[in-house]
């Protein structure tokens, strides 16, 4: 006999393992940055290099025009930004370390400028300087910003304490410099944090879409993979000709169907109240003769009246059907499953019990957006598609409820799900 009530009503295995959720947790923001921004910060300092090698050989050309003595400093700057260039293409996942020298490199021959000149705030170089603030904010490092506005300043102050004698100009020459500066990095900020704001915005609606695309491509497969049970008990009753269970199958195949197509359109569920009774007696209408080839036995244990709302069909189909089809896979030839059903809270647990060997520990852990899942063969070499559980998460969640998993202690998996109690 398929179902036999148990003369426990509302029994429950506590046994003290924790129940473990298994949902999916959808617009998460990816670890780390994405591939698209390192790409652009590496660009960018490419082009940064690159136009500070042109610019420092163009100054040394100019020299050469007008007759002013070779800069040493100037010649080799140029010559490490080429090498720096030509590094940044050789090794992209240097690109922290080359930005940094990057900004040595300038800070240091300025400095090497204000040690060796005598102009005090008359040097054409420290109008330049301000611009080096910007290079934080371009690349994305605020530190960089920072360390840039601490070093141009350095260098003000030594290039003004290094001339005793100051006139007017050159006091209206420093406050200018400074005041640039400042404005600079105050620039540079705001545009490092609009960035940040606008990169948290895309990381966000990225995983959004993401996670839409994996659901949408999750439902679709879903209408395939549910309507395997119902397909082979529609082949089997063609192959009787019963037309009374032909007729149920092909309504069950079309229900299956219409939900899955409403879900993945994102219609509002049509939820209604379900007894107990209801949910058993539609699984015991698709997996009798399942059951049968194993000669596995479901036993119920629970008040037949306890009430849900939920959708029938996605509940059974897409959930239980799920996690039933599961512990008849992986369950030996002539073992008991449980379906039992309880009051929790607000609302009620149907749980699927077996006697298998268990949930893996990395499923128990990882959860339904774990990788690396392969269909595990079953107690007989059954196979399946290593998606049920997870398609079962994902519907649950739709119907509002929550799938939860764990290993008994007497042995055997356990997995269920908790709807809203219909009042």
């Amino acid at each position: 006999m398929y179902l036999s009530h148990s003369a426990t009503k509302g029994n429950r295995c506590h046994d003290g393992s924790a129940w473990t959720p298994w949902r999916f947790s959808v617009g998460r923001v990816s670890s780390g940055e994405a591939p698209w921004l390192i790409r652009s910060r590496l660009e960018t300092f490419r082009l940064i290099a690159g136009l500070a090698a042109i610019t420092l050989a163009v100054v040394f050309v100019r020299g050469l025009l007008i007759g002013a003595p070779l800069v040493l400093p100037d010649i080799a700057n140029a010559v490490f930004f080429v090498l720096i260039w030509a590094l940044s293409r050789q090794r992209p996942d240097w690109l922290k370390a080359l930005y940094w020298l990057g900004l040595m490199s300038i800070l240091l021959n300025a400095s090497g400028e204000a040690l060796t000149s005598a102009g005090g705030m008359n040097q054409p170089y420290l109008l330049l300087l301000p611009l080096l603030v910007l290079y934080g904010a371009l690349l994305g490092d605020i530190w960089v910003s920072i360390v840039a506005f601490m070093g141009v300043h350095a260098i003000y102050l030594y290039a003004w304490f290094s001339d005793p004698v100051h006139n007017r100009h050159d006091f209206i020459s420093f406050t200018n410099l400074c005041i640039l500066t400042v404005m600079t990095a105050a620039a540079s900020f705001w545009v490092w944090r609009r960035l940040r704001q606008l990169l948290n915005q895309f990381e966000l609606q990225a995983a959004d879409l993401r996670k839409e695309v994996e659901n949408r491509l999750r439902l679709h497969a879903l209408i395939v993979h549910d309507i395997g049970n119902p397909l082979m008990v529609l082949l089997n009753a063609v192959a009787v000709d019963d037309r009374h269970l032909i007729t149920d199958m092909a309504e069950r195949i079309s229900a299956i169907i219409e939900s899955t197509a409403g879900l993945a359109e994102g219609e509002s569920i049509k939820r209604s109240v379900v007894t107990f009774d209801e949910i058993c007696d539609y699984l015991k209408g698709v997996f009798s003769a399942r059951l049968a080839k194993k000669n596995q036995t479901v036993t119920v244990t629970g008040e037949p009246k306890l009430s849900v709302t939920t959708d029938l069909t996605i509940l059974c189909n897409s959930v239980l059907s799920n996690a039933l089809n599961n512990s008849m896979k992986f369950s030996p030839r002539d073992s008991v499953i449980e379906i039992a059903a309880e009051p929790e809270g607000k609302g009620v647990r149907i749980a699927i019990n077996d006697r298998g060997p268990g949930l893996p520990q990395k499923v128990l852990v990882c959860g339904p957006e774990g990788k690396d899942y392969p269909s595990t063969p079953g107690s007989e070499g059954e196979t399946g598609s290593g998606y049920g559980l997870r398609i079962a998460a994902l519907c649950a969640e739709r119907l509002g409820g929550l799938l939860e998993v764990r290993n008994r202690a007497e042995g055997g998996a356990a997995v269920s799900i908790v709807l809203p109690c219909a009042s």
